[in-house]
This record gives C-alpha cells, sequence and structure tokens, in this order.
C-alpha cells in the first residue's frame, strides 16, 4: 500500500492514532443525474450593510444567494414610503454583481408591521413597545397592498436583482402574537396574509415582466412542519401561490449554551452534544428536519409538488445571540459547518427527492453570527478583516478554486459510504464533467492515519489526486498531490489519506 504524506510538518504531528478506515463513491459512470446540485445551493443572510471588500469576499467563496430583510417596518415607518431604509442594501448587492456572471441572486423578506398598522391585541406587546412590529397586522388588505409596493420598487429600480419575495418570518412563534395567541389562531393570521400579498404580488411581477418566486412560511419550530408548511400548501387561497417552500434550524438554544453545552460530549449538567444534535435521525438533526419538510411538501397541493423548491434560509448552531462551545472556532466550526452539507446533500440517499435548492448560513455580519468579522472572533459588525472558519469550509465547496458548486453542473453520486451518523467518519460525494470529489469530515477526537478512499465507476480515466484539508492547524485550507492506485475490476482508482482529528478533508480527482 502507498502512503501519502503532506508537505508539512505540523499535519503529521496531529496523527496520534493509528486506525483504517474507507470511503467508497459510486460515481456512476457519469450516468446517474437523478440529483443535480443548485448553482445557488449556498447562500448567507445580509443582516447589516458591508462594505464592497467582504461582499465580494463573500462572492468569490462561492456564495450565490443573499437573503435579506425588506425593511417593511422601516420603509413605511410613515405612511409614504422612505426607499433609503432599502436601496443601500440593494445598491451594495446590485453593484458587485455588474461585471459577475452570474451575480447575487436575492430573497427578500416582506415581514413585519410598520408602527401605524400594528394592532392594539389583549395578552401581546403595546403598539409602542419595542417588540411590536412582529405582530401581524389585523388589517392584512393594508399589508398586503405595502409589499405589493416594495416588490414594484424592486423590479422596477432592480430588475432580476431579487429572485424570490418571502412572505413574513417565523410566524408559528409567540412573538407573532394574536388572540387568542395559540397555534391555530397565528397560523389562519398567517394564512390570511399569505392570501391577501401572494396574488397582488404574482400581479405585480406579472406587470413588471418579471420572474420571481414568492414562498414561504419561515418557520424554525419542528413540530410546526405538518400544521405550518402543511397548512400553507395545502390551503386553496395560499397553495395556488406557493413557488417555494423555507424553514429555518438551529439544534439548540439559551438554556443548552448555559448549561454547557460541548461538541461531542454531553456537559457536566447533562446537556448533550451539539454533535448528537446534528446528526440525530429525528427532526432535532438536519437531515432528519429536512426530509420531514420535504415530505409535507410532495404532497401538498401547489403547483407541481414534487418539483417545489425548498430553501433552508436560516441556520446556525444555535438560537441565541451568544457564544457557544462551536460557533467560530478553527476546531469546531469546519465540522459542524461541514456536517450540515453533508447531512443536508446525502439526504438524497434517506429519502429526499433531492438535495435542498438552497442553504442559508445565518449570517454574513450580524454579531456574534457572521462570516468575515474582526481578530477577536466575535463578530465585529463594522470590522471586516478576518475570514472566519466557516467561510474556509464552504469556499472549499463552492469556490471555483476548489470544488466549484457554485457553477452549477454538479451532481450527487450514485452512492456514498459511510454516510452521516451519529460516530465515525462522515463523507459525501459529487461529480461534474471535468472532476469527481469526495468530502469526508471527522468531527471525533479520533485520528485516523490510514483512509482508502475509493472512487468507482469514475466516469473518466483519473490522472490528478488533489487532497484540501481544513482544520484547527491548516486554518486556510492546505493542498497536497496524492498518489493514485488503480483497480481494473470494477473500474476505480483509490488514495490513501490521513485524516486528523476535528478535520475536514477533501479528494478531488481529474482527468
Amino acid at each position: 500500500m502507498k502512503k501519502v504524506f503532506w508537505v508539512t510538518s505540523t499535519f503529521l504531528a496531529l496523527l496520534s492514532i493509528s486506525t483504517a478506515q474507507t470511503v467508497t463513491a459510486d460515481f456512476g459512470s457519469h450516468l446517474s443525474t437523478a440529483y443535480p446540485i443548485s448553482s445557488t445551493l449556498l447562500g448567507t443572510q445580509y443582516s447589516n450593510p458591508m462594505p464592497s471588500a467582504p461582499l465580494t469576499s463573500t462572492y468569490n467563496a462561492g456564495f450565490r444567494v443573499i437573503r435579506m430583510h425588506g425593511w417593511l417596518q422601516s420603509v413605511y415607518a410613515t405612511r409614504s414610503a422612505n426607499w433609503t431604509k432599502l436601496d443601500p442594501y440593494l445598491d451594495a448587492i446590485k453593484n458587485l454583481s455588474v461585471g459577475n456572471t452570474p451575480g447575487f441572486k436575492v430573497i427578500l423578506e416582506l415581514t413585519y408591521t410598520p408602527p401605524w398598522l400594528v394592532p392594539t391585541v389583549s395578552g401581546c406587546p403595546a403598539p409602542t413597545s419595542s417588540a411590536a412590529f412582529k405582530i401581524p397586522p389585523d388589517n392584512v388588505s393594508t399589508w398586503a397592498n405595502l409589499a405589493q409596493s416594495i416588490v414594484e420598487h424592486v423590479d422596477q429600480k432592480y430588475p432580476g436583482l431579487v429572485t424570490d419575495f418571502e412572505i413574513w418570518n417565523e410566524p408559528e412563534l409567540g412573538t407573532f402574537c394574536v388572540f387568542p395567541n395559540t397555534a391555530g389562531a397565528r397560523l389562519s393570521r398567517y394564512l390570511s396574509l399569505y392570501a391577501a400579498a401572494a396574488p397582488l404580488i404574482r400581479a405585480q411581477a406579472a406587470k413588471d415582466r418579471a420572474v420571481v418566486r414568492i414562498g414561504g412560511p419561515t418557520i424554525v419550530s419542528t413540530g410546526a412542519i405538518t400544521e405550518f408548511i402543511g397548512g400553507l400548501v395545502n390551503n386553496a387561497s395560499t397553495a395556488p401561490y406557493v413557488d417555494f417552500v423555507s424553514y429555518h434550524k438551529y439544534p439548540s438554544g439559551q438554556s443548552d449554551v448555559d448549561g454547557g453545552m460541548a461538541w461531542d460530549h454531553s456537559s457536566s449538567s447533562g446537556v448533550s452534544s451539539l454533535y448528537s444534535r446534528v446528526q440525530s435521525s429525528s427532526t432535532t438533526g438536519f437531515a432528519g428536519n429536512y426530509i420531514s419538510v420535504a415530505n409535507v411538501v410532495k404532497t401538498g397541493k401547489q403547483p407541481n409538488p414534487t418539483k417545489t423548491k425548498i430553501y433552508l434560509d436560516e441556520f446556525n448552531d444555535n438560537w441565541a445571540f451568544s457564544d457557544d462551545c462551536c460557533r467560530n472556532t478553527s476546531t469546531y466550526s469546519p465540522v459542524f459547518n461541514g456536517l450540515v452539507l453533508l447531512d443536508m446533500l446525502d439526504s438524497v440517499y434517506k429519502g429526499a427527492q433531492r438535495p435542498p435548492d438552497s442553504i442559508e448560513y445565518y449570517s454574513d455580519s450580524n454579531p456574534p453570527f457572521c462570516l468575515i468579522g474582526d481578530t477577536g472572533m466575535h463578530c465585529g459588525a463594522k470590522n471586516y478583516s478576518v475570514n472566519y472558519p466557516q467561510y474556509y469550509l464552504y469556499s472549499l465547496f463552492a469556490s471555483s478554486t476548489y470544488l466549484n458548486l457554485s457553477a452549477g453542473t454538479s451532481y450527487m453520486a450514485k452512492s456514498i459510504s459511510p454516510l452521516p451518523s451519529t460516530s465515525g467518519l462522515a463523507a459525501t460525494a459529487f461529480w461534474s464533467a471535468s472532476q469527481d470529489s469526495v468530502v469526508v469530515v471527522n468531527p471525533s477526537s479520533t485520528s485516523y492515519s490510514s483512509v482508502k478512499v475509493v472512487a468507482q465507476n469514475p466516469g473518466f480515466t483519473i490522472g490528478h489526486a488533489t487532497a484540501y484539508l481544513l482544520n484547527s492547524t491548516h486554518k486556510t485550507i492546505t493542498a497536497s498531490t496524492l498518489t493514485l492506485s488503480n483497480v481494473a475490476t470494477p473500474p476505480s482508482s483509490s488514495v490513501t489519506v490521513s485524516v486528523p482529528a476535528y478535520s475536514v478533508i477533501v479528494v478531488k480527482l481529474t482527468s
């Protein structure tokens, strides 16, 4: 067996345990195109105005979707529109897109209530309180007209930039306050908002000769999948206007952080690990959650239910705006974000009809959630001097320098082993006409000194193998050339790599 050595002695020093394992990908001779990977797979939430340099860096990493607020409550802080609350965000995105083909596409959230439209509701915050903007209006037709005016403005001033209009944000939560403030009452109000706004949006887009999609409900609670997503896609007043379904995912919260949540072991107070939550087969886990959403969507009454786009358009490791064990750390952030992508892509091997159409990391620039920020790893809102560990993980998947998923010409492999689970290595694989790619994530403290990566039915004669390593030592991705071993029957090639603890390693095979 040929050994492969990295060019740095630091890498070798990481190898503390000699273990062997095999990762096998069947590329189906490039004949299996059942699961295409969208060029808009990767996106991010644009929460604060950013200079051109970090926006350009985000684009160069392979992000192609920006999700952002339409700032309806600010544009209409009075009854007259103030477009300066929205246009600076879109101006920056438009300026970056000039000269880039494709440029960014925008998911615009049409959400929240202007202060003069907030109702007085028993048991809800007063209209003058700071939280009142999340209360839905009683007068849904007025709100729908405001939403339509934003669509008109955007279509005409920024043609082609905004491709998706998303109605509201997390309406299943109690902050979407109605009376009585029950799940059923909140769903009823949300459906009335959607039914009032969506036809106006569609009519306005047709008038503007714009091609746009309309969707929601952007729920974050796993328990609301059947009620809210099912309600949206099966209601006669809303289903005809559902072009995409969106949802959010956070596997932990503030109480878990306060209880000392760790990456791969339970805390002393009994809080389960983040790793176990991410990989749970239930809706607590990313794959289980997505498959549950997809199963509800494909049985809906909306047009083309099996082809309705699904966006995980907001996620991170916990919903609280506080630092935790794993966000932004060079040890755990690459493996957390790597497992999320593996889980979402590999869901096609577990029953999903296709990979998600888009996944938006929360967020580009909202402390303490960011891709690019300050040197202290706390995401300074006006300091964009450092690319964070998760930035490099997503670059590895989507940048043209590495696996180039942003090109939109890749397909999932016919099969991959081992699939992500609650222990050991996890892997995914995909191919384009010019390369076969295998991604291996080691989320554990065990180092694997001899992992055989086998590429079956590669689709071309493999002539070159490159490895990319990302971990706390190789923070900005280290490249290395690998030695190939060819096997005649069945057609396959293999390489042997070392996979240190808490690492992401990619094997890229080219002709």
